[in-house]
């Protein structure tokens, strides 16, 4: 599964660097606006409610009644999407102006809307079976998706110079990915066996206010991908051709910060499940030790990516890409602190959901958004491409602390260490050396003192990765120095 997942995150590496090389900048900006528009439609026509399945699913299971809570579900999700594809179908001349920023032939619209169908069912289905901790099926699932779309994207904008194209291959793409999750659905059917009747009121006086929640937080946290792309497009009094380059520009800014978004996002969905049982199992004490580790751990890595992405991007962009980006390549620290923020806010927020507490993320985000729209305005006609990175980066800042702030608010008691580490992202301002040096430090305080690891946490490492390098031949007795040997004299 590590695997899958790996060479996952290097195929959209790939797939976004044909996109950029073979699009000119404004077709680049028209993908780049549809594909905002495919990550915050299909949460909002469902009204949440398959953001609910990591939560009620094993409770519904244990019951004996996911059956009918999964059937109730998808019907009233069906309900929604007809009536978007109808809305669009219906009023394409409105709908092409919101989302492209100018008229497009009725062909685009129609095009879109079957992709976004077809993408609304899949990931339907994808919630589905993460939420029964089918992680291996979910992460082919995933893999069959970005592999597909990506050669089928690459070799289709080559051959026809047109981002139309990517509208088809995206569409194909979610559809073969779902037969791996109806797959494991049909294996694991005997959990859908109704043994028990459910009330619908019952049911839904229970799951709707969570799947609201669900639902607003998706709204507010998606729209940050919408409010910097369309701002750019609308805001700065440029002509629409120029605004969408800029959207190009700011899409290929992206590309390494998504990519490490995207492994937060994975995390997320992986760890909701797990402090939804250990909720359940009312072992609270256990969540609190694993949201601080998982913060703390989680910094440090995602910056150390960061750290090696801002290394390696002179090489990507200037090699690879041309220098026909060098404005992306301006903003990538900034997208990287963005993007490690956001991930962090967002598992962070699973405590939230768990507590059922759902609606305050909402209230943080909403705060958020209007500071991240607040800002942009001024910054966007000030330095343009940049001044939109900034003002993105520090609203989501803000959104980590907050969302920080109200878990330690509701029992989940946030340690003074893993505030500091948090902080870490900011190096990344300073340069690669800065950066460097900064993990030197935490390296030597992690190995020789218990300020960032204890001994248990170290053990719990020691279990997890020394098996792996014996099977490579290589066999030691600990990662970590004897904390309490002396130098010899």
């Amino acid at each position: 599964m590590l695997i899958i997942n790996v060479v996952q995150r290097f195929v959209g590496l790939f797939r976004n660097l044909g996109f950029s090389m073979f699009l000119p900048d404004d077709q680049l900006g028209l993908w780049a606006l549809a594909n905002s528009f495919f990550v915050i439609a299909p949460p909002f026509i469902v009204l949440g409610l398959p953001g609910s399945f990591g939560k009620f699913v094993e409770h519904y299971r244990q019951q004996g009644q996911l059956q009918t809570y999964l059937v109730r579900v998808a019907k009233v999700c069906l309900v929604g999407l007809i009536g978007m594809a109808g809305l669009m179908l219906a009023f394409p001349e409105q709908v092409a102006t919101s989302l492209y920023g100018q008229e497009q032939s009725y062909h685009i619209i129609l095009w879109t809307v079957i992709t976004l169908a077809i993408l609304t069912v899949h990931n339907f289905v994808y919630e589905v079976v993460l939420s029964m901790r089918l992680i291996r099926l979910a992460s082919i699932m995933q893999f069959v998706n970005s592999t597909v779309f990506c050669l089928l994207g690459v070799v289709g904008i080559y051959l026809t110079k047109s981002w139309v194209i990517l509208l088809p291959c995206y569409a194909f793409a979610c559809l073969l990915a779902m037969l791996p999750g109806f797959y494991g659905m049909k294996k694991t059917r005997q959990d859908f066996e109704q043994t028990q009747p459910l009330h619908a009121i019952g049911m839904w006086r229970r799951i709707v206010p969570f799947a609201a929640a669900i639902w607003l937080t998706n709204l507010l946290s998606n729209t940050f991908e919408l409010c910097d792309r369309y701002m750019l497009l609308h805001v700065g009094n440029i002509s629409e051709e120029a605004g969408q380059v800029l959207v190009g520009q700011y899409y290929c800014g992206r590309i390494l910060p998504t990519l490490l978004l995207s492994l937060a996002m994975m995390f997320s969905g992986i760890v909701l499940p797990y402090l939804s049982a250990d909720w359940e199992r009312k072992q609270f004490d256990k969540i609190v030790q694993s949201m601080n580790g998982i913060l703390i751990n989680l910094s440090i890595v995602f910056t150390g990516l960061s750290l090696a992405a801002l290394a390696a991007a002179p090489i990507l962009f200037h090699e690879v890409l041309g220098s026909r980006f060098d404005p992306a390549l301006q903003i990538l620290p900034l997208g990287m602190m963005q993007a490690i923020w956001s991930g962090l806010a967002m598992i962070a927020a699973n405590y939230l959901l768990c507590a059922e507490k759902g609606r305050q993320n909402a209230a943080l985000l909403a705060v958020c958004l209007v500071l991240n729209i607040a800002l942009n305005w001024p910054l966007i006609h000030w330095l343009g491409l940049y001044g939109a990175a900034i003002a993105t980066a520090t609203s989501n800042a803000a959104l980590c602390g907050l969302v920080c702030w109200r878990l330690d608010r509701e029992g989940c008691s946030i340690q003074l260490k893993t505030w500091i580490v948090c902080l870490l992202p900011m190096s990344l301002l300073f340069g690669v050396y800065v950066t460097c040096g900064l993990f030197l430090i935490l390296s030597i305080v992690s190995v020789r003192t218990n300020w960032l690891m204890t001994d248990s946490e170290r053990e719990m490492i020691n279990q997890a990765v020394l098996p792996k390098l014996q099977n490579f031949g290589l066999t030691i007795k600990t990662l970590w120095l004897p904390q309490d040997e002396s130098p010899a004299r």
